[in-house]
């Protein structure tokens, strides 16, 4: 062992003590102190090194992704299963919260999404003008033709089915398809779905012998009973014929966005090809609809700069807060990420790629903040389970069905289902993992989330996955867990407990 150790703490001068007793180091600093030594306790630190020749030595980096505003949880955390055990077996543990850099600028209640920190946009002058009724328009002269029919015009792709949120309730009053001369002979059905849950809100046909339909904007309406969608509903428009669909000309649509009350996700085919939507499209279907209480719409834009002005406020409150948190404990890492649910795959890359320049350690085991980890139990297996290399040890998912909607979201991902991938409470990873992710960080593709991104980049590299049921992807409980996740603050408590008396996460609960 080093008879010392320098250690600089990140964006804080220090002031530190060299004592030598018993083989110990301790390094003191204005935010606590540094134990390193072969007798069981562990090492709490944060800070990179001195230079960048010089890496601190972890055998184990335990690390838990932390939003920026989870003070609580953090402060349960280091008063439960974070802090120093005299029991622990005796391996050198680096403990870290990894915090984004940077808070979303944007109160949530005018963000776009609950999920990334894009601004809601509305434009107010043309919601003024089409509060009645919006629908999406198109100048295409595009339609549907029976299979059999000759066609001479080049074919362009259409698009049978459109995803859309809906950011403001709105009133849908009628459905359409697009028109085309040829299209009288055609009967076609367009549906109106619940995206998540499948169900159908509203149905119409349309040609053939039924209803042709009013004509507006290169559609044919049907009136349907008026239903009210909810602000953060998600819906789809389908369309079901017989007929073949066929782009008869060039002319360039110009999809209307509707203002913003509502906007558009992803368009699929009848084949099921899909892309992320654009205006340039064209989409067999559409439909129209009137804004709910537009008074309170109203209000929502009127009080937005007031409410941005609180946020700003709370945003500079909460930047203080985390830097005294990091001054005091010591044990927070900053990563140059934007800090929303979103970002989580970024995130984890940079914290991969300042992990690897800065230690030098064997094993990296990532743990959520609402979870709670029997560090004595992981310690025990550590070294038996991740003897090899490209080890990743956690509880896989298999043959995941890719969400198209809701909070796992999937757009960018097209098979069917993910390759296996790691419950993302918890897992641990091998250091060849981790420095083949941070050499590669620029050029790896990320996906909804930071689990299912995580178990993409393995798939090229074909780690040893150890599939182990003692990580828990929930808060079931089992004995002998190393894990159990989805707690709050409350409820990790009560499990700390549960697990310092009992040995068990649960059984004394």
């Amino acid at each position: 062992m080093p008879t010392f150790v320098r250690y600089l703490a990140p964006h804080f001068a220090i002031s530190f003590a060299v004592t030598l007793v018993l083989n110990w180091i301790i390094v003191w600093y204005d935010s606590g102190f540094l134990v390193l030594g072969n007798y069981g306790r562990e090492n709490v630190v944060s800070a990179k090194p001195e230079t960048a020749s010089t890496k601190l030595r972890c055998d184990v980096v335990v690390a838990v992704l932390s939003a920026r505003d989870h003070v609580e949880q953090r402060n349960v955390i280091r008063d439960t299963w974070w802090s120093p055990n005299d029991d622990d077996v005796d391996l050198i543990h680096c403990r870290l919260f990894v915090v984004g850099n940077e808070s979303c600028d944007v109160h949530p209640l005018d963000r776009l999404h609950g999920y990334d920190c894009q601004l809601w946009q509305v434009n107010e002058k043309d919601l003024l003008i089409n509060e009645t009724s919006v629908h999406l328009t198109s100048t295409v002269r595009s339609g549907l033709r029976l299979a059999a029919e000759e066609e001479e015009s080049p074919r362009t792709l259409i698009y049978t089915s459109l995803t859309f949120n809906v950011h403001h309730p709105i009133v849908v009053n009628k459905l359409g398809v697009l028109s085309a001369p040829n299209t009288a002979s055609i009967q076609s059905t367009v549906v109106l779905k619940d995206a998540v849950s499948k169900e159908t809100v509203a149905k119409v046909n349309i040609g053939g012998n039924i209803h042709q339909g009013v004509l507006l904007g290169g559609y044919a309406y049907r009136a349907v009973e008026p239903v009210l969608l909810p602000e953060g509903f998600e819906g789809s428009i389908e369309l079901l014929t017989d007929g073949e669909l066929v782009r008869v000309d060039h002319v360039a649509p110009t999809n209307d966005a509707a203002n913003g009350v509502i906007s558009f996700q992803q368009a699929t085919t009848r084949n099921g090809d899909f892309n992320v939507f654009d205006k340039r499209m064209v989409i067999a279907t559409s439909f129209g609809y009137s804004i709910y209480d537009m008074d309170d719409l109203k209000r929502k834009l009127e009080t937005r700069s007031r409410r941005q002005a609180d946020w700003r406020e709370k945003m500079t409150a909460e930047a203080v807060a985390l830097a005294d948190e990091i001054d005091n404990f010591g044990d927070v890492i900053l990563v140059d990420v934007l800090d929303v649910y979103r970002n989580l795959p970024q995130k984890l890359l940079a914290f991969f790629n300042w992990i690897d320049e800065n230690y030098d350690y064997d094993i990296v085991v990532k743990v959520d903040d609402d979870t709670i980890l029997d560090r004595r139990r992981v310690a025990e297996h550590l070294k038996p389970s991740l003897s090899s290399t490209k080890s990743f040890w956690g509880r896989f998912r298999h043959n995941w069905i890719v969400q198209r909607h809701g909070k796992w979201k999937e757009l960018s991902y097209r098979s069917v289902t993910y390759p296996p991938f790691a419950c993302g409470t918890a897992y641990a990873l091998s250091s060849d993992l981790i420095r083949w992710l941070a050499i590669n960080r620029n050029w790896l593709q990320t996906y909804q989330g930071e689990d299912v991104s995580l178990g993409i980049w393995m798939a090229a590299v074909g780690p040893t996955m150890i599939d182990d049921t003692r990580w828990q992807c929930g808060d079931e409980c089992i004995d002998n867990a190393f894990s159990r996740g989805q707690l709050n603050p409350a409820e990790l408590k009560t499990a700390w407990k549960s697990l310092t008396r009992c040995g068990n996460f649960c059984k004394c609960i």
